[in-house]
């Protein structure tokens, strides 16, 4: 009896084996285990699960206060299903040590967050962190401030949980792009992104921006390069995004502005900012639409220039970038038409703001600003 009931299933089971040969995703689809697809520092948590099940999420802080608790459908072409804290953009984002919880029928998947790190040592062009011992890393990085060239190195992480990168022949400066993905045994990814610590001067005033590790902070100092006087110091910390603000005050308070020729020492923002500030000279024309200028060069000048103009509600009216002669002059011509990958045309107009930044070789600028007459 036994043995004819399965010669009977037999071309069923077949038929279904051929099936699943000749269509690879039908049996993943309907049997797709679920795993956390994570971006560090984002307000959402997402994964995969199979086509249309209902994933019952819970996300905690590693104290176990509740961020999310919410049951929804993953999606009918590859399963994926996202939840967001709040409304997605400026509240609770994704940490270290969160635990993750997702529950689709009786199968439960959990994760807590490991601890993944990536910092950038400038002076020595280093990619450094932290990561699950004894597992590997995937970096990945442009290959240069203005580059469209993607490099992806697999890293081994150490039994201390510490890892470290050199690329031969490669340069970190200042506003370099990275990121670092992680994945484990079952499938779960986590991904975060950065870019390495700078500072941007403007000439003529005492406020400075940049760029840093997200809730670390440092100090900028101006001193006279010949005698050390100290002029001004700049406390500044990064906010959740890494954005820095910051001003530079005297031992009275006062504020200070940045002129050429003194020396800006930030050494924990990087080891190597500690350079002479160079002047930034320029002009600009409504009525021909070009802007002229100068990056001098301050002992460590990168000879690359960078144009906005923006109109007075903020937007970027047109912009351009690119190598300046041996002397550091440029000149750009915004109302001639081009598809060049760092020129946007358009016109100069009396009132706009014309930015003028210059690069150094460690990836910090100088800039100068001026309203086009």
């Amino acid at each position: 009896m036994s043995t004819t009931i399965h010669r009977r299933l037999l071309p069923a089971l077949l038929a279904s084996l051929l099936l699943i040969a000749l269509v690879p995703g039908a049996a993943s689809a309907a049997s797709r285990p679920t795993r956390f697809e994570l971006y560090l520092n984002s307000s959402c948590v997402g994964g995969y699960s199979n086509d249309g099940a209902l994933v019952e999420l819970t996300w905690r802080r590693a104290s176990g206060k509740l961020m999310v608790h919410e049951t929804f459908r993953a999606g009918n072409n590859g399963g994926y299903w996202e939840a967001c804290a709040g409304d997605g953009f400026t509240t609770p984002r994704l940490k270290l040590g969160d635990r993750l919880q997702a529950k689709v029928g009786s199968a439960v998947r959990k994760l807590t967050v490991p601890t993944l790190t990536l910092r950038f040592n400038r002076a020595n062009d280093v990619f450094k962190g932290r990561a699950p011992a004894s597992t590997s890393v995937r970096l990945g990085f442009a290959g240069g401030l203005y580059s469209d060239v993607q490099i992806e190195r697999t890293v081994a992480v150490k039994s201390d949980g510490t890892w470290k990168y050199r690329e031969p022949d490669f340069d970190i400066m200042g506003g370099q792009y990275a990121y670092l993905r992680w994945k484990n045994a079952k499938n779960d990814r986590l991904t975060l992104d950065g870019v390495a610590p700078y500072i941007r001067l403007t000439l003529g005033a005492s406020r400075f921006t940049g760029g840093h590790y997200a809730g670390t902070s440092f100090e900028a100092r101006l001193r006279d390069p010949s005698s050390g006087e100290l002029r001004a110091i700049g406390p500044a910390s990064a906010n959740i995004d890494g954005a820095v603000s910051g001003r530079f005050r005297d031992s009275n308070g006062h504020t200070v502005p940045v002129s050429a020729g003194l020396r800006l020492k930030a050494l924990k923002l990087a080891g190597d900012a500690n350079w002479i500030v160079p002047n930034v000279t320029g002009s600009a024309s409504a009525g021909t639409d070009e802007v002229k200028g100068r990056c001098f060069d301050g002992g460590i000048s990168a000879r690359w220039y960078d144009v906005r103009v923006v109109a007075p509600d903020g937007d970027t009216r047109a912009r351009a970038a690119g190598s300046t002669g041996s002397a550091g002059s440029f000149a750009v011509d915004f109302g001639v038409g081009s598809d060049g990958l760092f020129y946007t045309p358009g016109d100069v107009r009396p009132g706009d703001l014309v930015v003028i930044g210059c690069l150094q070789r460690t990836g910090d600028w100088t800039q100068r600003e001026l309203i086009a007459p």
